[in-house]
C-alpha cells in the first residue's frame, strides 16, 4: 500500500513562496525588473520569464508535479485588470 501525500495548502505555498522570494528581492529586482519568477517552495528554485506562461514551463522541466508562486519582480502584483464599464455600447 503505498502513502498518497497530499500538496501543501494555498496558504503554505504563498507563506513559503514570499519568504523565498524576500530572500532573493534585491538580487531580482536589480537584475530582473518587470519579468516573472516562478517560485517553487519544497525545493526553494526559482525560475524566470517574460511572462507567467515561460515561467512556468521553465519550472516544469525540473518540477513537472509541483505548484508554483509567482511573483512579477519589483510590483505588488502579478496581473492587473483593468475595470471598464460597457455603458458606451448601449
Amino acid at each position: 500500500m503505498s502513502i498518497q501525500v497530499l500538496p501543501a495548502s494555498k496558504e503554505e505555498i504563498c507563506l513559503k513562496g514570499e519568504e523565498i522570494y524576500q530572500t532573493l528581492k534585491d538580487r531580482l529586482e536589480a537584475e530582473h525588473g518587470g519579468e516573472i519568477v516562478a517560485i517553487e517552495p519544497e525545493s526553494g528554485e526559482y525560475f524566470l520569464g517574460k511572462d507567467v506562461v515561460e515561467a512556468t514551463e521553465a519550472g516544469r522541466r525540473s518540477h513537472a508535479d509541483k505548484l508554483f508562486y509567482y511573483v512579477r519582480i519589483g510590483f505588488p502584483v502579478v496581473h492587473r485588470s483593468k475595470h471598464t464599464t460597457l455603458a458606451h455600447l448601449a
